[in-house]
């Protein structure tokens, strides 16, 4: 199996060598360590990168304590202290929107007092917005 294996390779690299040369692709062929063709390829980048480099779950911890509670006409002053504001109130953002849906609050950051501002519209004034 191995010999028909370096047989197509060798015949398969032939082949793009001529399309190359001619123009018409660029290639790189990987078997192995060994490389073949003059196509540059990049490391893929990762998709999501912590800029934090905080373990899983750490600002979740620390946001749900001041929100989980929350009534309809309430307001809630989170204080961001060490953390980003904007990562103190995406996460409380993120899990207000998913337990009570969006449009239900509005949120802001308050640099001045170092806390991240929450409030939970009251039930009438959102049965008037959708009225």
């Amino acid at each position: 199996m191995e010999a028909i294996f370096e047989k197509m390779l060798k015949t398969t690299l032939s082949n793009l060598r001529q399309l190359e040369g001619k123009g018409y692709i660029t290639y790189k062929v990987i078997y192995g360590k060994e490389e073949h063709g003059s196509l540059v390829v990049g490391i893929p980048k990762s998709k999501r990168s912590s800029a934090l480099n905080l373990p899983m779950g750490t600002m979740r911890d620390y946001v749900m304590p001041y929100v989980v509670n929350l009534q309809p006409g309430e307001l809630v002053e989170i204080p961001f202290g060490e953390y980003p504001p904007e990562n103190v109130r995406s996460n409380a953002c993120a899990w207000v929107s998913g337990k009570w849906g969006g449009g239900t609050y509005t949120s802001t950051i308050n640099r001045k007092s170092a806390v991240v501002e929450l409030y939970r519209y009251p039930l009438e004034e959102l049965q008037e917005r959708t009225s």
